[in-house]
């Protein structure tokens, strides 16, 4: 569930309520990130990247599109901006998943009754792109045992 309403061109039914865009938790302060629960998933990204590396490789070490490498070269490093979108947490209390882009924005019910309550959670952790990085340096970690191991 996103934290912002969308806006309505059709006005809402008046038997359910009153419908009043913005914010469905008021004001979010900036220790809002305390009571969610979220993990980072950024495979689906270095699979892309992987996946991007290898077109790359081929196209300027094998001169893979012939006359065509500089448009092929153009339309590669404009795909680069795709990675970030393929970024995703994954909420632990609700099971909702979202783009990375929008962690801030995730409200769920388990969330809310902590922050009502006034339980942030006990062991904060890392935010979701601080996850990222760490997820980053584990697989450039895991590459280099591999490599030494021959």
């Amino acid at each position: 569930m996103d934290l912002e309403r969308p806006n309505l061109a059709v006005a809402p039914d008046p038997e359910f309520g009153s419908f009043h865009s913005g914010p469905l938790m008021g004001s979010m302060e900036s220790d809002a990130e305390g009571y969610l629960r979220l993990v980072a998933n950024p495979f689906l990204s270095f699979c892309y990247l992987t996946a991007w590396l290898a077109v790359m490789y081929k196209t300027v070490a094998e001169g893979f599109a012939g006359p065509l490498t500089p448009m092929l070269l153009a339309m590669l490093v404009a795909a680069l901006w795709l990675i970030p979108h393929l970024m995703h947490y994954h909420c632990l209390d609700c099971g909702g998943s979202g783009r990375l882009l929008r962690w801030k924005r995730h409200v769920c019910h388990a969330m809310v009754q902590r922050r009502e309550a006034g339980f942030p959670r006990r062991f904060r952790g890392p935010t979701p792109p601080l996850q990222i990085v760490l997820w980053l340096w584990l697989l450039l970690a895991a590459a280099l045992v591999v490599n030494a191991l021959g």
